[in-house]
């Protein structure tokens, strides 16, 4: 209604004609009831409203509710999208529960029941399997609502997509991790140029030193003999940094279902001739057939390995026995080789095991250099490698093979 100073002025207005017996309207009766303050708080709260949610949208996070009495569920219009659920959808509490990840529902369940009978809130990242089907990790906040009684009626709280900031987040820790590890083998080559290759070199020039100032022709061909050694020992070195750097460096493309129990038989086929000279008994116990995702181009190169390793620290007060055999868990296919050698005692070298040139045994053909290998190729596949051992009774070597 237009004022007399030209504003306008919101009015509710009513009417009603007053009729003469004939049913004539003779005149009419009403009111105007000034309603400017109460559509300005409308306006406001509306407006205040598409703030809110246009805010909650672009920050990707909303309300919702889920009353006890009722057991019903509200949600803002900010978590339906984050749900990927269509606004006019009413999502039962049980069916908001089953969007968590498997690996999360016994946490959110947990947490929504502590919220519902001890009265706690909760914060947490949690991960949920949308509509469409995507996995997205998101930041809920739980609150327990309560009546006059302090009995819990409903829970309420807060719903944030996080999923950008964790992966970023994750992205970063692989990164960081990668760095280190990259920094860790850039240590440990320095320690083999500084230690290895240092030793080699000043070993040569002390006996060309010598061997230049030698006259007597017995001592020259010592020498010479001695300069041969440590060539072929400098020569090994480089083998094994070659090795080494070929195996760290090497981007394995070729993962695929590798049959472990065809590769054991294999193997022995190979060492057929030191185990029919030494009289090993190996005993396979592998199914006809098992698989595991792996790289073909590690696989022979492990098991070679161990069972060689089994063969070359025999015991010498017994037969060597090797048995080969297998458990399932959830995530791996562990093959065990089992040896009743000499042993090794974790206590003492324990961390030297797996390392480069950590031997343990003396042996002509010790090098320290093949379950350092071993380790990095199966890393390099998804796999792992662990060690069970007791001396002068043996060891147990397990490969940890990623399940197909």
């Amino acid at each position: 209604m237009k004022k007399k100073s030209g504003d306008y002025l919101w009015v509710l207005a009513s009417g009603e004609a007053i009729r003469d017996k004939s049913g004539k309207p003779v005149f009419m009766a009403g009111s105007n009831v000034d309603i400017e303050r109460e559509v300005q708080i409308q306006q406001e709260l509306e407006k205040n409203q598409l703030f809110l949610e246009e805010t909650g949208s672009l920050a990707k996070v909303g309300g919702w509710e889920v009353d006890l009495q009722n057991m019903t569920t509200q949600w803002s219009k900010a978590v339906y999208d984050i749900h990927e659920v269509p606004y006019d959808e009413v999502v039962p509490v049980e069916d908001a529960i089953n969007f968590f990840h498997d690996d999360d529902k016994e946490r959110i369940s947990t947490a929504f029941g502590k919220a519902v009978s001890e009265k706690l809130p909760y914060s947490d990242t949690f991960r949920i399997i949308t509509r469409s089907n995507k996995e997205v990790y998101v930041h809920a906040v739980g609150i327990p609502v309560m009546n006059e009684a302090g009995e819990v009626v409903s829970v309420r709280g807060v719903f944030q997509d996080i999923d950008d900031r964790v992966r970023s987040q994750l992205l970063t820790e692989d990164a960081l991790a990668t760095s280190t590890e990259q920094n860790q083998r850039l240590v440990n080559f320095a320690h083999i140029v500084s230690h290895n290759l240092r030793n080699h070199t000043g070993n040569l020039e002390m006996l060309l030193s010598f061997l230049k100032d030698s006259k007597d022709e017995q001592d020259r061909e010592d020498l010479i003999e001695k300069l041969q050694n440590v060539v072929e020992n400098l020569s090994n070195t480089l083998t094994d940094l070659h090795d080494i750097i070929t195996v760290q460096n090497q981007q394995v493309t070729d993962v695929d279902e590798v049959d472990f129990t065809s590769i054991a038989h294999k193997i022995v086929q190979i060492l057929a001739g030191d185990i029919d000279r030494l009289d090993v008994d190996v005993q396979i116990d592998l199914p006809p057939q098992l698989l595991g995702r792996f790289s073909q181009i590690y696989a022979d190169s492990v098991m070679l390995n161990l069972v060689s390793n089994a063969i070359r620290y025999r015991s010498p007060s017994r037969r060597l026995v090797i048995h080969i055999y297998h458990d399932i868990d959830e995530k791996y296919i562990n093959i065990h080789v089992k040896d009743n050698g000499l042993g090794i005692d974790l206590e003492l070298h324990k961390n030297r095991i797996f390392r480069m040139y950590g031997t343990i045994h003396t042996h002509p053909d010790s090098r320290g250099v093949g379950l350092f290998l071993i380790k990095n190729q199966l890393e390099s596949s998804g796999g792992a490698i662990s060690v069970e051992s007791t001396p002068d009774e043996g060891t147990t070597f397990t490969i940890h093979i990623p399940r197909t």
